[in-house]
C-alpha cells in the first residue's frame, strides 16, 4: 500500500438489486479496493413489483431510506440493476467506424432494433468483436435499450435517496459476472448461463468468451410457494422447467448448427436440489453452480455475522455482487 492510499478518502457505494425480495449491499471503495461492510434484504408482498417493474415506489423507496438509516449512510454511489423483463437485448452487425461516432451512429438507426419509439428510451451498447462480410469490416454489437419511463422510476428512488447514480446493470448481466470471477475465466464453447429466481428466468449462451443469444421468461410460480403439496410442488416445477426447455427449443432453432456443452446454474434456485437434479436429466448436462465461494472476489468482509450470511445463502447474492465487480471482470 502507498503512503498516499492510507489517507485518500473512502467512497461509499450501494449495491442495490431491485428485485422482490430487495438486496442491498454496502460497501467501501478505496482505490480498486472493495470491503463490503453490510447486507440487507426485504421480501414485499406481490403486488410491489409487477412484472418486473416497480408498482409503488414510494415503497420501496421507504424500504431503502430504512436500509440506509440502519447503514449510517447519509450519501454515497449507487450501482444498481434491473430485471431483464425491463429492456430489450439485441446482438446486431454494424456498420464499422470511428468508436467515438457508433453512439450517435446507432441512435439513427435504433429504430431497426427496438419496439419502443427512439425518444423515449435509453440505451447502450458494447463491443463484441469485429467480423468481415462481403470484404467489408462490421461491429458486433451487444445492444441494450429501456424505456425512459421505466428507467426513470429507479432513478428518482436513486436521486431521492441522496445517492449518485453510477452505474445501472441488467440483473444476470451481474451474476454472470459474479460466476466469471470465481471460475477466473469465460468458457470458450458453448455454454448456457440460466439465471433463475423465483418466476423469472434469463438465459445467456456464449462461445468463444462472447455471448451472442439472450432470452429472458417470466414463468409459472412454484418456488418457495409454502401452500403447494410435495406433488403439486413437483407437477409445477415440471410445468417451470418446460417453459425453460421450450425457449432452449427456439436457441436451436435459431442455431441448428450448435450444440450447448456447458451449463452455469446462478440465482436463488439454485438453492433448491430438486431444481438442479431436475434441470439436468432435462439438458443431459452436469450443472456448474455459481457463486459457492468468495475465495475468488477479491474483496475484504470484517463483520464475522456478514461472511457468515453470504457464505449460507452466496447464490443469493450473485446480482449485489456482480455489481461492485463491474470493471473488474
Amino acid at each position: 500500500m502507498d503512503i498516499k492510499d492510507l489517507f485518500s478518502s473512502e467512497e461509499q457505494i450501494i449495491g442495490i438489486d431491485f428485485n422482490n425480495p430487495i438486496r442491498v449491499i454496502h460497501a467501501g471503495r478505496r482505490k480498486n479496493k472493495i470491503t463490503i461492510k453490510n447486507i440487507y434484504e426485504e421480501n414485499f408482498s406481490d403486488d410491489i413489483f409487477q412484472g418486473g417493474q416497480i408498482s409503488k415506489p414510494e415503497v420501496i423507496k421507504e424500504t431503502l431510506r430504512k436500509i440506509l438509516k440502519a447503514f449510517k449512510i447519509k450519501k454515497g454511489k449507487a450501482l444498481f440493476s434491473i430485471p431483464a423483463q425491463n429492456t430489450v437485448v439485441r446482438f446486431i452487425n454494424f456498420t464499422y467506424m470511428p468508436e467515438e461516432e457508433i453512439r450517435e451512429a446507432l441512435r439513427w438507426e435504433l429504430e431497426r432494433y427496438i419496439p419502443f419509439p427512439v425518444e423515449d428510451v435509453y440505451f447502450d451498447y458494447q463491443i463484441l468483436g469485429i467480423t468481415e462480410r462481403e470484404n467489408a469490416k462490421e461491429y458486433q454489437l451487444l445492444l441494450v435499450a429501456s424505456p425512459s419511463e421505466i428507467l426513470n422510476s429507479y432513478l428518482e428512488i436513486i436521486k431521492d435517496l441522496n445517492l449518485e447514480p453510477e452505474l445501472i446493470d441488467i440483473s444476470s448481466f451481474c451474476a454472470i459476472r459474479t460466476a466469471i470471477k470465481e471460475r477466473k475465466d469465460i468458457p470458450d464453447e458453448s455454454t448456457l448461463f440460466i439465471y433463475a429466481r423465483n418466476r423469472f428466468v434469463d438465459l445467456v449462451i456464449s462461445k468463444n468468451k462472447k455471448p451472442f443469444f439472450f432470452r429472458t421468461l417470466i414463468t409459472k410460480h412454484w418456488f418457495e410457494d409454502k401452500e403447494l403439496d410435495d406433488l403439486s410442488r413437483s407437477y409445477a416445477l415440471e410445468e417451470y422447467l418446460k417453459e425453460i426447455s421450450q425457449n432452449i427449443n427456439l436457441f436451436y432453432m435459431q442455431y441448428p448448427e450448435e450444440r450447448i456443452e456447458r451449463l452455469i446454474l446462478l440465482g436463488d434456485n439454485v438453492l433448491n436440489q430438486d431444481f438442479i437434479e431436475m434441470l439436468e436429466s432435462m439438458m443431459g448436462l452436469t450443472i456448474e453452480v455459481f457463486p459457492m465461494s468468495l475465495n475468488e472476489m477479491n474483496m475484504q468482509i470484517k463483520s464475522k455475522d456478514v461472511l457468515s450470511t453470504f457464505q449460507k445463502d452466496l447464490p443469493k447474492w450473485c446480482v449485489p455482487l456482480g455489481l461492485l465487480l463491474w470493471g473488474r471482470v
